[in-house]
C-alpha cells in the first residue's frame, strides 16, 4: 500500500511541553494523511489513524473525554477535543520569557539561530508585533558584535534586512577564510629554537658526525642519536636500546623508523613477537620559552603514542571523543585539548565523499612533541553538526592514518571542553535546605491543570491516607 512507503508521526508524548508536542503531532498528521492520500478516507477512519498513529497514552486520553458516540467518530471533533485537553499547559509567559532570552550562541550558524527564534515567536501570540520583535530579537541576540553595530545603525531596520545582512556578514566571513587559504597558520606554540651562527655551523657538522658518532674535539653539537647537545664521545645514547625498532646507539627521539607508516611498536622477546602495552597521549604542557625570531617553527602541542591495548589490564582506556556529522556521515572525533588545530587523515576525508581540488595548499607545519614534523597536504572548511547544531569547522588535512581530532578551540567553541575554576558548594545540612526551600515542603502540592476523573458506574469509593511510599512500590 502507499501509507507503507511515508513515515508516520512519532507518538504523541503528554509531558510538561504537551501542548507543543501535540501541534507538531498535528502538524506531521496532517502531511503524513495527505502524502498516503488518507485524507480522502471518511472522518470515522481518520479517527482511528489518529488514535493509532498517537500511541496508547493518547487512547487513554481519548477514553475520558466527554463526547458522544457521534463526536467521537467526527474527526474534527477528536483533534478540538485534544486541544483542549493540552491548553491549560501552555503558558504565554514562560514562552515570552524563552524568546526574549534566547541568543545566539557560541559557533551556532546565523541559519540555525533565526529559526529558533521564529519557532518560539510562534507560541508566544505576539499578533502584528511578532516580525518587529523578532528583528529585535536579532539585533540584541546576535554574537557577532560588528554586524550588531551595523544593525543599529539602520534607521528603518526590518525583519527581511537583518536576515540579508546577517547572511551576508557570515558568507563572507567564511569567504574571507577560504581566501586566506595558506597564510593561516593554526599552529601557535613556537619551538625553543635559540642557535646562532656558531651552532648552525656546529649541527651542519654534526649531521654528518653523528652517523659515527664523532664530532670536532672540544666542540658541543645537537646531536641526532640522543636529541640532546654534547661533546663528541659522549652520548647518552651510545650502547642503548630504541624502544622503537630495539636497535642499538640510538633514542627514540633519533630513530629513523618512528614516522614510518607502521603506527605499532613491535618488541621482540624470545622466540616470538609481542606487541607492546597500549598508551595514547593527546595532551602535552605548554613550555613558555624563548625564541630567536628567525628560528620560529609551530607546532601542535599535542603527541601520539600509538601502541595496542594491554591485554592484562582490566580497566578501560577513557576516550573523549564525540560524533560528529560530516556530509551525511558520522565520524568519531577525538577530544584533544592540546592541539592548537583541528587534524583529519587524508584517508577519512576521501571516505567521506569530498573532492580532493576542494583543499587548499597552505605551508602550515606540524609537529608533535618530539620535534618530528607531521606531512600536511592542506586545509579545508568543513560543514560539522555537533549535538545538533552545525559549524563551519576548518581542518588541516594530513597523511598519517590517526584518528581525526578538534583542537581546544573548537572544543570550547562547541561547549565540549568547559574550563572550570570553580565549584559551588551544594547543601550539606538538612535543615538549611528545607529553611531554603519552604514551599516545596509546605502544603499538599498541587497540578498545574485541571484533571477530571471519571468513575465507572456504581463504583465503591473508599478514601486512602496519605502515604510515603506509593502502593505499587510494596512488594
Amino acid at each position: 500500500m502507499m501509507e507503507n512507503n511515508f513515515k508516520p508521526p512519532k507518538n504523541l508524548i503528554f509531558d510538561k511541553n504537551a501542548n507543543k508536542n501535540l501541534e507538531d503531532f498535528l502538524r506531521s498528521l496532517e502531511i503524513f494523511l495527505k502524502a498516503t492520500g488518507l485524507a480522502k478516507k471518511d472522518s470515522e477512519t481518520k479517527v482511528a489513524i489518529l488514535l493509532n498513529v498517537a500511541g496508547e497514552e493518547a487512547q487513554k486520553k481519548f477514553q475520558t473525554f466527554e463526547l458522544t458516540d457521534a463526536q467521537r467518530k467526527d474527526f474534527n471533533e477528536v483533534v478540538q477535543a485534544f486541544k483542549i485537553y493540552g491548553k491549560p499547559m501552555k503558558n504565554e509567559t514562560f514562552d515570552r520569557y524563552k524568546f526574549f532570552t534566547r541568543a545566539q550562541q557560541e559557533g551556532e550558524s546565523f541559519e540555525h539561530y533565526i529559526t529558533a527564534i521564529k519557532v518560539l515567536a510562534a507560541d508566544c501570540n505576539f499578533g502584528t508585533l511578532e516580525e518587529s520583535l523578532v528583528r529585535d530579537r536579532i539585533v540584541s541576540g546576535i554574537s557577532d558584535f560588528a554586524m550588531q553595530e551595523k544593525l543599529l545603525q539602520q534607521s528603518d531596520l526590518t525583519l527581511k534586512r537583518a536576515e540579508q545582512m546577517c547572511r551576508a556578514s557570515e558568507v563572507s566571513r567564511y569567504q574571507v577564510e577560504q581566501l586566506k587559504g595558506d597564510k593561516e597558520v593554526h599552529a601557535l606554540r613556537v619551538g625553543q629554537q635559540k642557535r646562532k651562527n656558531a651552532g648552525r655551523k656546529g649541527k651542519v657538522g654534526a649531521q654528518s658526525s653523528a652517523t659515527t658518532g664523532v664530532g670536532t674535539q672540544g666542540t658541543e653539537y645537537d646531536c641526532l642519536k640522543c636529541g640532546r647537545r654534547h661533546g663528541p664521545r659522549s652520548c647518552p645514547a651510545f650502547g642503548k636500546k630504541c624502544t622503537v625498532c630495539n636497535k642499538l646507539n640510538h633514542f627514540a627521539v633519533g630513530c629513523k623508523f618512528r614516522n614510518s607508516s607502521d603506527t605499532f611498536v613491535r618488541k621482540t622477546a624470545g622466540n616470538g613477537n609481542k606487541r607492546a602495552a597500549s598508551q595514547k597521549v593527546y595532551e602535552v604542557q605548554n613550555k613558555n620559552s624563548e625564541y630567536s625570531s628567525d628560528d620560529e617553527m609551530p607546532c601542535i602541542d599535542s603527541i601520539t603514542i600509538h601502541n595496542i591495548n594491554n591485554c592484562s589490564s582490566s580497566r578501560g582506556t577513557n576516550k573523549w571523543t564525540v560524533t560528529a556529522v560530516i556530509n551525511k556521515k558520522c565520524v568519531t572525533m577525538k577530544l584533544d585539548s592540546g592541539a592548537q588545530c583541528n587534524c583529519m587523515p587524508l584517508k577519512i576525508y576521501k571516505e567521506l565523499g569530498f573532492n580532493l581540488n576542494l583543499i587548499s595548499k597552505s605551508n602550515i607545519s606540524i609537529l608533535n612533541y618530539g620535534n618530528s614534523k607531521i606531512n600536511t597536504i592542506g586545509s579545508v572548511v568543513l560543514p560539522c553538526t555537533v549535538k545538533g547544531v552545525r559549524y563551519n569547522v576548518k581542518f588541516v588535512i594530513v597523511e598519517e592514518a590517526t584518528v581525526p581530532i578538534f583542537g581546544i578551540n573548537a572544543c570550547v567553541k562547541m561547549n565540549l571542553v568547559k574550563r572550570v575554576d570553580t565549584i559551588t558548594k551544594s547543601y550539606t545540612d538538612k535543615n538549611d535546605f528545607i529553611s531554603k526551600n519552604k514551599e516545596i515542603f509546605e502544603g499538599t502540592g498541587k497540578v498545574p491543570f485541571v484533571y477530571k476523573i471519571v468513575l465507572k458506574d456504581n463504583a465503591a469509593s473508599f478514601v486512602s491516607s496519605c502515604r510515603r511510599v506509593s502502593c505499587n512500590m510494596y512488594g
